[in-house]
Order: C-alpha cells, then structure tokens, then sequence
C-alpha cells in the first residue's frame, strides 16, 4: 500500500479497488487473529467487527477486474448496490447479539474458539450464501476477462495476456476459499457445529492474497494497477532531453555493461534513467530501430564474442560464456546470436578458430 501511495499509478481506479480489496483483507485477518490470540476478553467491542465482511470480496475483485480490462470503467454510484448484501447480512448479525451483555458475549466467543458453535439452520444459510455469493462474483469477473481476451487491444505496454495472468492467479485465491468454506459448512452440517479452524482458513487465504500483491508490486508493480497507455504513443520530450537519454543508455550499455544481469528488465532501464517505461520503449524504437529485448541481446552477443576471443575465457564451455554476458536460456542464446551474426555459436568459433 505504501508502495503505490508515495508514487500514485495512473489508473487511479485500479488503486481504489485494490485498496479497498487489500484493506479488507487485511481487517478479516486482525479479527481472525483476535479470536486466535483471545483479546476479545480485554476489547470485546472490536472482536467480530468483520462478520459479514467476507461479502466484500466478490464485488472488490470484479471491480478491480474491470478497472484494468476496461479502459472506460467509471466508478459510479449504482455500484453502491453491491454492498446491499453485506447491509443485509450485518442487520442478521446484529440482531443476534441483540440485548446481550458484555460477559455473555465474551463467554460465547470462548466457546467458539475453545470447541465450536451450534450450526443452526441460520447461520448454514448465511454462510452458504456467502460461498454462493463470492462464486457468482467469480464468474461475472471470469466473464470480463474472457471478453477482453475475445477484443484485445495488442499495442497496450501492459498486455491484456499480463493482466489476466495476474487475475486468474487471483481468481484461485477466491476458488480455494470457496472451497475450504464449504468443506467446514459440510462438516457442520455433519457435527451440528462450525469450530474457528474454518476462520483460520480464511485467513490464510487472506493472507496469501497480502502477499501475493506484495510480491508482485515488487515483481512489477505496473501490473498490478496497469494502465492504458499504448506502447508507441506520443512522447513530449524536446530533442535536447531526447538526445541526452539515449547518451545515458548507451553509456549504460557500453560503459555500466548492465546487460550482463541475467534478469534484467526494461523497467530497471527505465528507472534508471528516471522516466517511464514506455519512455524508453519508445526511444529505443524510434531512434534505435529496436525493441527493448533486440538491443539487449545484441549488447550480448556483442560481449560474448568479444570475450570468446580472450585466452582468459579459453577454458569456459559456449553456455559458460554466455551466462557470464546475460544469457541464462540455452535456446534464447542461440537464437539471438544466429539473428545477429547469421551463424551458430558452434559454428562461429569453428569459424574465426580456422
């Protein structure tokens, strides 16, 4: 969250419903872990604060879902109707706890932990419901995503096949806690009783969600909350600045050698020099003539040459030289050296050995 917050992305949409997905997430956990770590006895107001909140997340995700495949979502006031569930489901559980006092409450919530609570015809309702609910959230999103798989726009920087990647890793998230829910439901129904393993559940599913999206901020935050933007779209720089950026690249080519980090990426290229990625896309393109990937393989093949013909490198294998210039795929070597010098590594050496 910080992450995002000190450097807003541009799809502002995107970041409100992740936002809000997240710090649901991140509520049902606490009070997960209230119940685990029995502070409810000393704070009793807060346990339980988040029943019902499992509602959530059904409609967050196929908001956030929409934000990145759609160009022209707009948040609007008829998707406050999404909430009515929850609404509803929070006047059930109110009325529950409805003229009870304090220590009635503390000594049922210690029942629950310590061996379960009666799994009446209400409560399996309610809780079938929820599964019910985030399930038909899940195929309205699944819906989404197909259809801008169907109408793909092919010149986005963050491709449509990138952000459906991202979602379905989601989407067997919400499969999997769909899943464990109704197997502690079916055992309620067995036992009479639904015992707090059924929370811990949910909560690492919750969890896993957290730092899922942590990781892949740090992976590559631009998928996360990806815009629209074309790969090739205007670029307002003067031709002074213009000309100094693709000095600072070369110079981080041919002097820095940077291309030898195996893992390197157009995003840390591009944070180096301190503009946007498709900044430097487009430069690459249009005053080199290459794509990202075309110039760093060619700085590749150039060095792995270079040091082939060094009597220091004379007892390394052609794969070991070609790890020592970036390469790490045996098969992106060889298809990149034949696409620059028109010949095989093999058959190069065999070639300037004779």
């Amino acid at each position: 969250m910080v992450l995002f917050l000190i450097k807003p992305p541009t799809n502002k949409k995107a970041l409100t419903a992740l936002m809000l997905l997240l710090a649901t997430v991140l509520a049902i956990t606490i009070n997960n872990l209230w119940y685990a770590g029995h502070l409810y006895r000393s704070i009793q107001s807060i346990a339980g604060f988040t029943r019902g909140m499992t509602l959530f997340l059904g409609p967050l995700f196929y908001l956030y879902t929409l934000s990145i495949v759609k160009a022209d979502f707009k948040f609007r006031w008829s998707h406050l109707l999404h909430l009515v569930p929850y609404l509803l489901a929070w006047v059930l559980i109110s009325e529950q706890n409805r003229g009870m006092e304090r220590e009635d409450i503390v000594v049922l919530l210690d029942e629950f932990v310590a061996n379960g609570r009666p799994a009446g015809p209400l409560f399996l309702t309610r809780y079938s419901l929820y599964i019910v609910h985030l399930l038909v959230y899940f195929f309205l999103a699944r819906k989404q995503m197909k259809l801008s798989v169907v109408n793909p726009k092919n010149d986005l920087i963050i491709s449509v096949s990138q952000r459906i990647g991202w979602l379905k890793l989601l989407t067997w998230l919400l499969i999997f806690l769909a899943a464990s829910q109704s197997f502690f439901i079916v055992k309620a129904l067995s036992t009479g009783y639904y015992n707090i393993y059924g929370n811990f559940a949910l909560t690492l599913t919750t969890s896993a969600f957290v730092y899922m999206a942590a990781y892949q901020a740090i992976l590559n935050k631009d998928s996360l909350l990806p815009d629209f933007q074309t790969k090739y779209s205007s670029v307002n720089i003067d031709e002074g600045k213009r000309q100094g950026l693709i000095k600072q690249l070369l110079s981080l080519f041919e002097t820095e050698k940077i291309f030898i980090n195996p893992n390197l990426k157009a995003s840390d290229v591009a944070e180096r020099l301190k503009v946007p990625t498709h900044v430097l896309s487009t430069l690459i393109n249009k005053d080199l003539n290459k794509t990202f990937f075309e110039l760093l393989n060619q700085y590749r093949v150039e060095e792995f040459i270079r040091i082939a013909a060094d009597p220091k490198y004379a007892k390394y294998s052609i794969m070991g030289i070609a790890n020592e210039v970036g390469f790490n795929s045996k098969s992106s070597f060889n298809t990149a050296f034949k696409k620059h010098s028109g010949l095989t590594p093999s058959e190069y050496l065999k070639q300037t050995a004779n």
